[in-house]
């Protein structure tokens, strides 16, 4: 997560086994070092991390908070 960018991509080698996807009301709302926590804490568990992640977003002020789009995928 520490290299961690965004990015519209259209093709991308990625070596690494675990790949997540986040919209904006994931990684917008969501603090790094608490993305970070949870992606140690539900690494081994995809479904568990995108529902994780959609989750722990917090709420604006006004009580307003944006859509949360998560998608993790493990290779191998």
């Amino acid at each position: 997560m520490g290299d961690a960018t965004v990015a519209t991509v259209y093709e991308v080698l990625i070596p690494e086994s675990l790949v997540v996807l986040a919209s904006d009301g994931v990684h917008d709302y969501v603090e790094h070092d608490h993305l970070e926590d949870l992606l140690h804490a539900h690494a081994q568990d995809p479904q568990g991390l995108a529902e994780a992640l959609v989750n722990a977003g917090d709420w604006g002020t006004g009580g307003y908070r944006d859509d949360a789009t998560a998608v993790a995928l493990r290779r191998g």
